[in-house]
């Protein structure tokens, strides 16, 4: 089975929300198996039920299939979040995993299959909902944080093709401004600094046909729309198509 067949096997399993009262701490149990943590990175009981309410929250769509190839994919080294874990295992650390195994799974080349394992192209369906999941995760991320991890622009793709991402005129101009301020901060911050070349020559122009100030605009659209749902005390789920 190749990693495109694995990734739609775990997905169709039933979700850790779903579960009931057994669905998050099997899908902790199972993060602390994979990694082989010893008691002294296991929180007590009191943190373990604060940690199992938050996972049902806020990873409840994950189902504990996802999770084990997730864990998995993170030991072998095919996710682009690799911190380890020098104190107690927390939520926060189980996120993480969760939100790159997302983008891994966003873009199918991370990790290949032998030759002669097919590769097999997502359907539309599968790829809306992976698309679905990954604004969710971003939103409740954005929601705790205040920030969220836009790679390549995906999440500002997704709500623009979909007709979710639509600004008015002087909400256009908003982000514009903010977007020019928020850039003029970082370029001062960065120049306060010793940088690396690479970093000098993101400073200077256009990378990769990407302007600095196109890329902030991009990020502070989509910020704009999570403020919006937020002040409304909505979810994002009831917006998705």
């Amino acid at each position: 089975m190749n990693i495109v067949e694995e990734i739609k096997q775990a997905s169709q399993g039933k979700k850790i929300k779903d579960l009931g009262a057994n669905g998050a701490p099997e899908a902790v149990s199972t993060i602390i198996v994979l990694l082989g943590l010893g008691d002294n990175k296991i929180p007590d009981e009191n943190e373990r039920m604060k940690m199992y309410s938050y996972i049902v929250k806020n990873l409840g769509h994950y189902s504990l299939e996802e999770i084990s190839l997730a864990g998995t994919l993170f030991i072998k080294g095919h996710l682009d979040y690799q911190k380890e874990l020098y104190d107690k295992i927390s939520p926060l650390f189980i996120e993480n995993i969760m939100q790159s195994f997302t983008r891994y799974r966003q873009n199918f080349i991370t990790a290949k299959g032998t030759e002669d394992e097919p590769t097999r192209i997502p359907t539309y369906e599968e790829l809306a909902r992976m698309n679905r999941e990954m604004a969710i995760s971003q939103f409740n991320l954005y929601r705790r944080t205040k920030t969220f991890l836009d790679c390549n622009s995906c999440l500002y793709r997704y709500m623009v093709r979909t007709h979710m991402l639509r600004l008015s005129y002087s909400q256009i101009k908003d982000v514009i401004r903010r977007s020019r301020i928020d850039l003029e901060k970082e370029h001062l911050v960065k120049a306060n600094r010793v940088m690396t070349i690479s970093e000098m020559r993101s400073l200077l122009g256009p990378r990769n046909n990407k302007t600095p100030l196109r890329e902030m605009i991009k990020y502070n659209a989509v910020r704009l729309y999570f403020d919006a749902i937020i002040k409304m005390k909505d979810q994002i789920e009831n917006y998705l198509p």
